[in-house]
């Protein structure tokens, strides 16, 4: 857990957790995800993909793919 982090141009694909965030879980704040595909992940709680959680600051996600995201 640690703020300040960049992630970018990776495929995140194909994941499966019992809680939150099957691709990724962003902790913290002051992240950014950059140009990076998550798709066909699963979680049985929330954030199939994606899950931010604990967020101190303002966390970016930019120019990323993320088919099938429901609003």
């Amino acid at each position: 857990r640690s703020d300040n982090n960049t992630l970018s141009g990776n495929t995140i694909s194909g994941n499966t957790a019992q809680g939150y965030g099957g691709g990724i879980i962003v902790w913290g704040g002051g992240n950014t995800l950059t140009a990076n595909t998550i798709t066909t992940n699963s979680a049985g709680w929330s954030g199939g993909g994606l899950s931010f959680l604990e967020g101190g600051s303002k966390n970016v996600c930019e120019k990323s793919f993320y088919p099938g995201l429901r609003r």
